[in-house]
C-alpha cells in the first residue's frame, strides 16, 4: 500500500494579512513540502491541475 498527499498548489491570499506569496515563495515552500513528505516516509505526493 501506498500513502501520501496531493496539492493544488494554490496560491490564496493570508487570512490575516490579505497578502498574496509570490509565484516564487510558493514553488519554494512546495519544494519543502515535498521535501518533508519523502523525510516522514510518504510513497507519494501527487500535483493536481485545476481549471478555473
Amino acid at each position: 500500500m501506498e500513502i501520501g498527499i496531493d496539492s493544488f498548489v494554490e496560491i490564496t491570499p493570508d487570512p490575516a494579512s490579505g497578502k498574496t506569496m509570490s509565484p516564487v515563495d510558493r514553488m519554494h515552500d512546495l519544494l519543502e513540502e515535498i521535501e518533508f513528505a519523502d523525510q516522514v516516509g510518504l510513497s507519494v505526493f501527487g500535483i493536481g491541475e485545476h481549471h478555473r
